[in-house]
């Protein structure tokens, strides 16, 4: 169902998902205002978002480490101009918070890779040794990063944009 997520994990702490299949979703896996989340050896398709964060001021979101996982988008690639348009927002991994480590993933067929979320912070994310490929927009939008925010050792390759920095605070 496009309207819910496949795993639904909001407010949860100290929690890992391993060897796991998420699918037919909104979200392949939803950690809203988590903390202390692992993700590991899981594989993500045919969902619009594969996993996403978002955080609001009073949040304490940080301490994400999702490595090993193959996530699969459901987009074209390329697109044409009217699909770049049309096409909804989607991303692989879409996080926010502090202290958080992606890393390992294969990556295919979304509109952005790897992002991170322009809100209230995004502090300490590490985006490494991740292979990014057929991304319509971006293979990485650090867009909204806040301070020491990485992206190293990673393959882009088939993307409008391979890194998207703008604006950094």
């Amino acid at each position: 169902n496009p309207r819910v997520n496949a795993i639904d994990a909001q407010n949860l702490h100290d929690v890992w998902f391993e060897h796991l299949t998420a699918c037919n979703g909104r979200v392949g896996i939803a950690i809203h205002e988590s903390a202390d989340i692992v993700v590991r050896r899981c594989y993500i398709h045919h969902v619009i978002e594969g996993i996403y964060c978002t955080i609001n001021k009073e949040a304490k979101v940080k301490g994400f480490f999702i490595s090993d996982n193959l996530l699969e988008g459901m987009y074209p690639w390329p697109t044409t101009k009217e699909q770049w348009h049309e096409l909804p927002e989607s991303r692989a991994i879409w996080i926010t918070g502090r202290g958080h480590v992606a890393c390992y993933n294969r990556i295919t067929h979304w509109k952005d890779g790897l992002d991170t979320e322009d809100s209230i912070e995004a502090v300490s994310i590490d985006f490494q040794n991740n292979d990014v490929s057929e991304m319509f927009d971006d293979g990485c939008e650090m867009d909204g990063s806040d301070r020491n925010c990485r992206n190293f050792n990673n393959r882009y390759c088939n993307t409008l944009t391979g890194v998207s920095l703008q604006p950094v605070y």
